[in-house]
């Protein structure tokens, strides 16, 4: 009789949840593996033996495999949860800054807020955050979401921010100084910063 013996790697699956695929570009959901080499009798797994290789991520859709390290960055649907709570950090430290607010400051808040949420944003909203929005972690966030942004989109959120700042009046010092560590946490640099609030803020006053 002639036995068939050989070793044969095999992978399981130690997780499941959702990602945001590279080569797919949106979220997909995907599977965790580890591999493990199992002695074979006639084909047939029949020992589990060492683990082989590192656990990666595999996507459901293209099944394409990526490290663990692609789990850290934030799912499209999670990303654009912490911009707006970001966007409405920065919105409310902005106004607060400026004293009582303008009607004028106001409207161009619930729009910046609006473009944000993907959804009109209502003035007792905008003054509820005024009235209890805790503003202590932006910068934080800001740091979180920098890696994620591409400059385009630090761009955007900076131009909103400046804005803001500018509806009720001239820039004021310190204003250009809260722009600026909201730049600084994006990963900004000081000239790139400059820039997008010279240019935000000069369509401002020709707008």
């Amino acid at each position: 009789m002639i036995v068939i013996w050989g070793f044969k790697v095999r992978f399981a699956v130690t997780a499941r949840g959702m990602f945001f695929c590279p080569q797919c570009g949106g979220d997909r959901p995907y599977a965790q593996k580890k591999g493990r080499r199992w002695f074979t009798l006639f084909f047939i797994p029949v020992v589990p033996l060492n683990h082989v290789g590192e656990e990666f991520v595999e996507c459901d859709t293209c099944h394409a495999a990526y490290s663990l390290a692609a789990l850290r960055m934030p799912t499209t649907a999670a990303l654009g949860e912490q911009l707006l709570t970001a966007t409405r950090e920065a919105v409310i430290w902005l106004l607060r800054s400026a004293g009582p607010v303008t009607p004028a400051a106001a409207a161009v808040a619930r729009d910046v807020l609006a473009r944000a949420a993907g959804s009109p944003w209502s003035d007792e909203a905008l003054q509820a955050d005024l009235a209890g929005l805790d503003v202590c972690g932006l910068a934080g966030r800001l740091g979180s979401l920098a890696p994620a942004l591409n400059e385009h989109g630090k761009e955007t959120f900076l131009g909103n921010c400046a804005r803001v700042a500018v509806a009720a009046g001239p820039l004021t010092e310190e204003q250009n100084r809260m722009l600026h560590h909201i730049a600084a946490s994006l990963g900004m640099s000081q000239a790139h910063a400059l820039g997008v609030i010279t240019q935000a803020t000069d369509a401002d006053r020709l707008g």
